[in-house]
């Protein structure tokens, strides 16, 4: 999905950020409007159609988070040449036709853009890649006042982890449950009491990123994820 709305920054930018289960705000809270553009972010030209019709709507566009994505697990060795491309399609070229059409630029990376993981070799490729895409970007259009950054989320509980894949991951073994998920969640963070953390947590960097206090931030990671990077591998301690 991409969606298209209107929030002004003091730098050059617009929005043209696009979700799946992530990074979802109630606009209608804050008497909002949203243009909700069904597209593939592998098109170019669907794409386009959808910045065509946000400044039609809006009068232009401010802020691009290229927040799309997928996750699917497999051996590096296992992995058909289908799922390597729809992986990269979705998780890099989405990011790189998306990051063309607007100004103050956030990437959704995620903390395995920082580290591997073991049996998505396909996933951690493209997370990796948009971060060399990230700061190229950055580099390019810093003359013309655009910033470039990226945010690299851990365990955030959404739809794309939602699945036994994901339970079995956390819970090391087959046949894990959700509770796994939780369980192990405490593990994967430092911080007292975090287990997988919600989409908020996501969006309000994004919005530090792309507000008045980060105008001379450009080309920078920043790891979401309670602490996990300063882990000296897993919290086999976890306060809760």
């Amino acid at each position: 999905m991409v969606r298209v709305t209107r929030t002004r920054d003091r730098r050059r930018g617009g929005h043209h950020g696009h979700a799946r289960g992530q990074g979802r705000a109630d606009h209608r809270a804050l008497d909002r409007r949203a243009l909700a553009v069904t597209a593939d972010v592998r098109s170019q030209e669907q794409l386009d159609e959808a910045v065509r019709r946000g400044p039609a709507e809006f009068g232009q566009i401010d802020i691009l988070t290229a927040n799309a994505g997928i996750w699917t697990m497999g051996a590096f060795w296992e992995l058909s040449e289908q799922s390597w491309d729809e992986m990269i399609g979705v998780d890099l070229t989405g990011v790189w036709e998306s990051a063309k059409e607007t100004g103050s630029i956030v990437i959704t990376s995620s903390i395995n853009g920082l580290q591997p993981g073991k049996d998505y070799a396909h996933y951690v490729a493209a997370k990796h890649a948009v971060v060399g895409l990230m700061r190229t970007i950055a580099l390019e259009l810093a003359p013309h006042g655009i910033r470039g950054n990226s945010v690299h989320p851990d365990a955030i509980r959404t739809p794309m982890t939602d699945h036994q894949g994901a339970y079995d991951l956390f819970a090391g073994h087959e046949g894990g449950t959700e509770a796994d998920l939780v369980e192990g969640g405490y593990s994967f963070h430092a911080l007292e009491g975090t287990s997988s953390m919600s989409p908020q947590v996501v969006a309000d960097t994004v919005l530090y990123l792309n507000s008045d206090p980060a105008a001379e931030v450009t080309g920078v990671t920043i790891p979401v994820d309670a602490g996990h990077m300063i882990l000296p591998g897993m919290n086999t301690a976890p306060v809760r």
